[in-house]
């Protein structure tokens, strides 16, 4: 194992351990913040942005639930059963399947946060952080499955009500409900993508952590595509239902496939993807972890002597046991 140069300047210290640089900054809520490899890090944080997080997607699934199981009832009253059979089944079937898990790991994610926060043993700290982490795994996978196929069901059916509604102009209310509910869905499925790619990093030494802002930058970026590629996906089921595979110009040269706003929904659709990948491209450039790590290890050159001379120091200041042995050797060499 190498031994580190430290230096401390102001807010920012600087190490190393084995061949992997470390970066320490005091701007987190507990006066640091660090970043660390693809086993558990060295030194595990916590901080109040994390268990925000934690409740944010907890509040999110359980709006999310609630909202499916009120609009698999209303289709139900209305006698659209194929809709109920649809909406009910991608929302039950995924929580059986897991268990009824994701309220229980958002829960237990939280629960593992604060009692990481409040431990002081190291060996209760690293086992409520692999609960963390773990959590926000299993989040990701229910996602994609129940989030994701019931928000196509349910946009499919919302896009062909408003469809064939739209010449009267009676937009019911059960439509802005199925509309919020498939908003809070996809909010749920981008969500817990960037988290769980938040998640990764905190489990990683050799990546740095993203930071409210860059997090926050790619769930927007996250937004922007996904709900892209939702609105072409639901327009493309609805005009040439089992060509799905269609690209996004055959709506617009379709003459016989006439549905309201089409060119305004697919300008629409296809600005926010080069605005998601806009922000992506932002966030890689700008604001992406790795830069910030790079922006505090390149040092003006008199910070790198004052760790070079420290380092110096350490090592003249230090005994080996080589060292030990030879003068040993010498003393018995001289007395015999």
């Amino acid at each position: 194992r190498k031994r580190c140069a430290q230096y401390v300047s102001g807010s920012i210290e600087v190490y190393c351990s084995g061949v992997t640089w470390h970066v320490v900054t005091e701007n987190n809520d507990d006066g640091v913040e660090v970043d660390e490899s693809d086993r558990l890090p060295r030194l595990l944080v916590v901080g109040k942005f994390d268990i925000f997080c934690f409740t944010f997607s907890a509040i999110s699934y359980i709006v999310d639930v609630a909202c499916d199981t009120v609009t698999a009832y209303i289709h139900f009253r209305a006698q659209r059963f194929w809709a109920f059979l649809f909406v009910s089944l991608l929302t039950v079937l995924p929580s059986i399947a897991l268990n009824l898990g994701p309220a229980v790991w958002y829960v237990d994610a939280i629960v593992a946060a604060v009692g990481f926060r409040s431990s002081s043993s190291d060996h209760e700290r690293r086992y409520f952080y692999c609960r963390m982490v773990e959590a926000d795994r299993d989040a990701f996978f229910e996602a994609f499955l129940e989030s994701a196929p019931q928000v196509l069901v349910q946009g499919i059916v919302l896009a062909h009500s408003f469809w064939m509604l739209l010449p009267s102009d009676a937009i019911p209310m059960w439509m802005y409900f199925q509309g919020m509910s498939v908003v809070m869905s996809l909010l749920s499925v981008c969500w817990s993508v960037s988290i769980q790619h938040r998640s990764l990093r905190i489990a990683r030494p050799d990546k740095m952590n993203m930071s409210p802002f860059e997090t926050f930058l790619q769930l927007s970026w996250r937004c922007l595509t996904i709900s892209a590629r939702y609105i072409l996906l639901v327009l493309f089921v609805l005009a040439f239902q089992y060509w799905t595979t269609a690209v996004a110009g055959l709506l617009l040269d379709c003459e016989r496939f006439v549905y309201p706003h089409k060119k305004f929904i697919v300008l629409f659709a296809l600005s926010a993807f080069i605005s998601g990948i806009a922000v992506m491209l932002l966030y890689y450039w700008r604001w992406h972890p790795t830069r910030r790590l790079k922006s505090l290890i390149d040092v003006d050159s008199s910070r790198r002597a004052i760790v070079e001379q420290t380092f110096s120091e350490a090592e003249e200041s230090r005994s080996y046991p080589s060292d030990t042995l030879k003068h040993i050797d010498s003393d018995e060499s001289l007395h015999p």
